[in-house]
This record gives structure tokens, sequence and C-alpha cells, in this order.
């Protein structure tokens, strides 16, 4: 009995941590930076996103490469491949994932401002400090979810050594 996939389902898990404490640690930084003025040379902070970028193709080992090595020998009528399930690629075995700037700024009327301008602007980064709160629940419920399905597979990985 191959218990590949009992460690491959512990991998992805980890993979969805990390990615949900990344998307975490990027929402604490945009709601630390909502009310920031310009630094010292003019630039204002721009909010940060993110974004997960799904790796192309199947890779030699993979559950889509294994998937259609299996198909290939049950049924040539088959067929030869399967690449995705709503969109998303198969075995990839670990989703990347990058953090890119998205947004931009607002200019705000507050003449009493020490950061406004000679007009009474002030320019502040464009986030929206409910939004992030609610990705906040998000990604905090979606880390609670891998927990779930970790300690899962870890009590069914416990089980079969008890075979």
């Amino acid at each position: 009995m191959a218990s590949d996939g009992i460690f491959s389902s512990m991998q992805t898990t980890v993979t969805g941590l990390s990615s949900q404490l990344k998307r975490l640690e990027t929402i604490a930084e945009n709601i630390s930076n909502a009310q920031s003025g310009p630094d010292a040379s003019g630039r204002i902070y721009h909010k940060k996103r993110v974004i997960d970028a799904p790796l192309n193709g199947a890779q030699p080992g993979s559950f889509q490469h294994q998937m259609s090595i299996s198909l290939k020998r049950a049924n040539p009528s088959h067929f030869s491949s399967i690449t995705s399930i709503q969109g998303k690629a198969l075995g990839s075995p670990a989703p990347q994932f990058r953090v890119e700037e998205v947004g931009g700024e607002v200019i705000e009327h507050d003449p009493t401002n020490p950061l406004a301008d000679e007009n009474g602007y002030v320019r502040k980064p464009d986030i929206n400090v409910v939004e992030e709160m609610s990705g906040m629940i998000s990604a905090s419920r979606a880390y609670e979810a891998n927990i779930s399905v970790l300690q899962a597979a870890k009590a069914i990985a416990k089980l079969t050594m008890e075979i």
C-alpha cells in the first residue's frame, strides 16, 4: 500500500497554510499603513495582495501526470490527460503565490493635517480597512480549515501505520 497520497495531502495542506499565512501578513501590513502619509521621498504606500500563480503543465510525479498515465493504461479511448478542474491545475505540488502592489492613492482635503500640502490636500493609500478586515477573516477561516485537514491526514497516517 503506497502512502504517497497521505503525505502529498499533508504537503498540499502545508502549502495552503503558508499561502494563508502570507495573506494574513499582507493584510496586516495593509491595515497598519492605511492612514500613513508620504515618506521622506514623497512615495505613498500601495496596497498589496497575494496573487496565486498556478504552475503550468504536469510535472513528473504529480497527480496530473499519474492520472494521465493510469488513464492511458486503463483504456486508450479515455482522455490522454487531465488538465484542470474548475480552472485549477491538478497535481501541482504547491500553489505558487506572489505579492503584488495593486492599490493607488486617494487625496483628501484636510488643511489641519501636518502632512497637508500648500493647498491643504493630504495623499493617503487607497486602502479600505473594512475590506481588509473581511479578507483577514476569510484568510483566518481558510487557515483553520487547512489545520483541520492536516489533523485528519495525520490521523489517517497514524491509523495506516497501525495496520
